[in-house]
This record gives C-alpha cells, structure tokens and sequence, in this order.
C-alpha cells in the first residue's frame, strides 16, 4: 500500500486503509523510523538535480540541520539568548515526522498532515524558513490563531505578519512591504484571496517579490474548506492561489479530515491527482 499511488478520487482511508510501516515518506523508502538521529535530524537533504530525497553520508550535514545550526550560531553572537533559547528549544524537541514533512515541502510536494490539534504541524513550514528562502504564505480561519502563530514565528527570530483590515489601518504601507517581500510568514484569512480585494490586487502583482518568492502555501484547518464551504464562500475560490503562485508547494493541515473530505479538498484547489499515504509516529501524512 505505502508504494502505490492513491487515487483521491477512489482512494477511501475510512474503510480500506491500512496503516503502512512507519517509514518516513514512501518517496524515501530507504529512511525507517528507527534510523540514527546526528544533532536531532534525520539524515535527509534535497537531491536537487532529481527533485527527490536522499539519505546522506553520515559525515555530511543536511539543510535543516545546517540551517538551524547557522541560526543558533547567530543568536550566540548577537547575544540574543532568548532567541537562543527558543531555537534550541524547537530543535531538541522536534519530531521525525515534522522533519519528514518539511523535506516533503523543500520539493516541492503537496502534502497533508492530519493529526491532533495542539501537535506541531506549524513545525513543518517554519523549518523550512530556516533551511532555504522564500516565504511561506498561511489562510487560518480565525484572528486567533494568526496571532499566537505570528507571536510564536517572531519569538524564532522569523519576520511574520498578520494581514486583516486592522493591522493595514494601522500601517498604511503593510501591504506593499509584502509586496516587496519584506516578511519570510505571511498570515491572512481566506476572505483576503479574493480578485475584488483592491489590497489582494496590489499584493500579488506580476512578478512581485512576494509571488516570486512564495515557495509554500499553509491551509490551516484544511477541512473547513468542505464543512464551511456554505458559511464562508470564500474558502470555495481557493483555486485562486494555484494559479498565482504556479510554482508553490500545498500543505494542507487539520486535525479531522475523512476521505471525502480530502478529495473534496484536493478538488477545489486543483491538486496533484497522485498522491500517496503514510502513517508514522501516529501521524498521518499524503504526499
């Protein structure tokens, strides 16, 4: 099962699925949950010329371990011990599949986490805001739980923002500073992407620096996209983002998300029909 395509479209993880073995991604076949931790993270790095994953030497350094090394390293020398402190922190506690997740990211590959809420699935895009540049663009539903995310990004030394009609009052030039790509998280609500919004408009312009560099796109409670499709319309012209950021990876988290539901999802946002399904750690994951 773990080594076959999905088809979302007939694919039912209600009924059929069986948990795969714990294997870190069926595109890395060769990494299993027990393999060596070196300096917390998996030996994973980004093979770039075949667009996949590899293990590495053990004498080599993958991207996020290096990463976050460079970035521990400057909040030494800048004597920043609370940023110290906090990186540390996230390193030492993050988990394989997070890891697993973000590389999935780093490729370029629609991915979904389903597991519990309060987990760390923000984890896996904030890790990649170490390891590479860029900017990961985040639709949340609520005012909430933008706010705690873009209090927790900046405690990590991570320029975010909070985009709603308030935050633009209060800085007339908010929305062209994401326009220059001025912030690495950009957080906003599905209401936001929409082509009559004037500040949407202005915000991703051809070629911005800010449509150049969005590299990965956060649906935050994914399965509002079928629950509250008639609450909030907005959440039904998602497809929207696909085609203004072309070359930007999904990755779509919720802590409940049936099969339908997924396929109603991968629908609307027109995403890759090929997909495939991992269980590690308790967490499951579609790639």
């Amino acid at each position: 099962m773990d080594n076959q395509h999905l088809d979302p479209d007939v694919y039912n993880d209600d009924t059929n699925h069986q948990h795969p073995s714990p294997i870190m991604s069926p595109t890395i076949p060769d990494i299993s949950a027990d393999d060596t931790y070196v300096d917390g993270c998996l030996r994973i790095a980004v093979d770039k010329d075949k667009g996949r994953l590899r293990t590495v030497a053990m004498d080599d350094v993958d991207p996020l371990t290096a990463a976050m090394r460079t970035a521990i390293g400057q909040a030494v020398t800048q004597k920043n011990t609370l940023l110290q402190d906090n990186l540390e922190r996230i390193w030492i506690q993050q988990r394989k599949w997070q890891v697993a997740a973000a590389a999935e990211i780093m490729c370029g590959r629609d991915t979904y986490i389903v597991t519990a809420t309060g987990s760390g699935k923000s984890m896996c895009f904030l890790l990649t805001l170490f390891a590479r540049a860029g900017i990961v663009l985040v639709v949340s539903p609520l005012l909430a739980l933008m706010e705690d995310q873009v209090r927790s990004a900046k405690e990590l030394g991570i320029n975010a923002v909070q985009i709603t009609e308030q935050t633009i009052k209060e800085n007339p030039d908010l929305i062209k500073s994401v326009r220059d790509g001025e912030f690495r998280l950009v957080f906003l609500r599905p209401e936001f992407c929409l082509p009559a919004n004037d500040h949407w408009r202005m915000m991703t312009l051809r070629k911005s620096k800010f449509v150049e560099g969005v590299f990965c796109i956060v649906i935050d409670e994914a399965h509002l996209i079928h629950q509250w499709r008639t609450f909030r319309t907005a959440y039904g012209h998602l497809s929207i983002l696909r085609h203004t950021f072309q070359r930007a990876a999904y990755l779509l988290c919720s802590a409940t998300m049936t099969s339908y539901t997924r396929r109603f999802v991968h629908r609307t946002l027109n995403l890759d029909p090929n997909v495939r399904a991992c269980s590690f750690a308790g967490v499951t994951f579609y790639s």
